[in-house]
């Protein structure tokens, strides 16, 4: 079963049957992690740099489903799981399982979720339902499964200098979308309801021409990433303004929500476009290194004959560009508003940077 965005609610129940005795895990109001325990160690105690530990493992930053199980003394069956992050249900999913237990995944991180338990007879008669019940999931970055797809995850759920959380679901940073499968396409559409594939990359560069690996249903938009800083294609480079400018209107248009934006491996051009936006959002600089940094636990940013050392990369690569936005206003500015006098500098209006 798969959380997203949006809920189908296909159980209805007008009349409440009788409250079954049941035994649960998650236990009511327990807190549950969706990160792997490799994501979830190193966060443990997270250090500048630290995730070079991890690189060269492969694909291993995928998050880990929550396992819903349940015991009674009586027996039944089949069952019909209702879970909404509403407590009333208006907007809910079913799942359907004649087991005693179901793996949910695509869950939202730092969420409380609520489910209840249908029971029913060998006849298919519904005999009973549990009460309704609680967990919450930690406030983990939200890394996500894409067949096909690598260095994939929402850029949403972190917290904001403001005391806000970016809203998740709306945004996810991939490697490219070139060798995803249908099963990849089916879950892009159907669960994270992808609607804008921004292609960072040189035109020409990727296996597809003028449209997206997801379809031709997609809203596709090339445009050539910037990266880092100086060089042909920094982000403080004048000439490259108007590029930079490109990027960023994207996410002031309402309708191209849900986005997915990627480069090649997804820690270059995406990395630099993930800072900027991200700052601009008033997330704090932790969280900006720790998002860069998952890339070390994805297959895409490794080559075995040349290494991508991550120390190398924030010394060089990200550190500079951050400091760079960091030299917009004065010392007592937030990194926040330093972040949206960069914007204004590229030329984005008040309007657009209010958008996004």
């Amino acid at each position: 079963g798969r959380l997203g965005e949006s809920y189908v609610d296909t159980l209805q129940v007008t009349i409440e049957n009788q409250i079954l005795e049941i035994e649960v895990s998650p236990s009511y109001e327990e807190k549950v992690t969706l990160a792997n325990d490799n994501v979830d160690e190193w966060l443990e105690d997270y250090a500048y740099g630290s995730s070079e530990t991890y690189q060269g493992l492969g694909d291993i930053y995928y998050p880990k489903p929550v396992i819903l199980s349940w015991s009674s003394e009586e027996t039944y069956s089949s069952y019909k799981i209702k879970i909404s992050r509403d407590s009333k249900f208006s907007e809910s999913i079913v799942l359907e399982t004649d087991e005693n237990e179901i793996s949910v995944d695509d869950l939202f991180c730092d969420t409380q979720y609520f489910w209840k338990i249908y029971a029913f007879d060998e006849n298919g008669k519904l005999v009973g339902n549990s009460e309704t019940l609680s967990f919450s999931t930690l406030a983990y970055p939200r890394t996500i499964t894409l067949d096909g797809v690598s260095n994939s995850r929402d850029i949403g759920g972190k917290l904001t200098i403001e005391g806000k959380e970016v809203k998740q679901g709306m945004v996810y940073r991939t490697a490219n979308l070139d060798y995803i499968t249908e099963e990849g396409i089916k879950k892009a559409k159907e669960v994270y309801k992808i609607k804008t594939d921004l292609d960072l990359r040189t035109q020409g560069e990727g296996l597809y021409r003028s449209m997206s690996p997801l379809g031709r249903d997609i809203n596709y938009i090339n445009v050539t990433g910037c990266y880092w800083t100086g060089g042909d294609n920094g982000l403080d480079v004048l000439t490259n303004f108007g590029r930079v400018r490109e990027e960023l209107k994207v996410f002031a248009i309402p309708a191209n929500y849900p986005i997915c934006f990627h480069c090649a491996i997804g820690q270059d051009r995406t990395g630099s476009l993930a800072l900027v936006l991200e700052a601009l959002l008033g997330v704090e600089e932790k969280d900006l290194y720790i998002d860069y940094e998952l890339s070390s636990f994805s297959s895409a940013v490794w080559d075995p004959n040349n290494k991508i050392w991550v120390e190398n990369k924030l010394k060089y690569q990200f550190t500079p560009l951050l400091d760079y936005i960091k030299s917009y206003g004065t010392n007592e500015d937030t990194l926040m508003y330093k972040a949206e006098l960069y914007c204004e500098a590229v030329g984005l209006d008040y309007d657009e940077i209010d958008a996004i």
